[in-house]
Parts: C-alpha cells; structure tokens; sequence
C-alpha cells in the first residue's frame, strides 16, 4: 500500500535490501564480535564470562540492527558496524 501522494515505488538509486543484509550480516559480525570481547575482558569466572556473552548476543545484536536501519545511509551503516566488529575482535584477540 503506497501512502497518499506517492507512487509506492522506492526511489530511483535506493536499495531497500542493503540495509537488511547490512542488519543481518554486519550486525551479526558486529554482536558477535563485541559479546566475544565483552566474554574475554569481563573480570569474572568462566563460567560467568559464558553465560554473560549468552545474555548479551540477542540484544547486540538487536541494537545493531536498529542501528543499521536509523543511520542516514546503508553505506555508512555498513561501515560502522563493520569497524565495531574489526575493532571489538582486535579487543577480544589481544585479551
């Protein structure tokens, strides 16, 4: 259903599914990434440290989605998820 004034199309150069795969795949790689950091650099137990990274996977991942569709360009969107998944990794890998 389109809305009154307009010709339910997308604009012409617009990609509607850029920012999907971007909230799937970078945001993935991003949540990930930071719950594996969060997991390595948490002072606590083992144990603990799993089940914290269990926790905190779904809503990371969820915050990154919604980062992906509020940002002002899918192109950028990509681009700082992708830097917080590099830059959380790079954390986690020298814990």
């Amino acid at each position: 259903m389109a809305f009154p004034g307009s010709s339910g199309r997308s604009a012409p150069g617009r990609r509607p599914w850029c920012r999907t795969f971007a909230a799937l795949v970078a945001g993935l790689a991003a949540a990930l990434a930071l719950t594996v950091a969060l997991a390595a650099l948490a002072p606590l137990p083992p144990s603990d440290r799993g089940a914290l990274a269990v926790l905190m996977a779904v809503p990371a991942w969820v915050a990154a989605a919604l980062y992906a569709f509020l940002d002002r360009s899918a192109g950028r969107a990509w681009l700082v998820l992708l830097a917080i998944a590099l830059a959380a990794g790079l954390a986690a890998s020298l814990a």
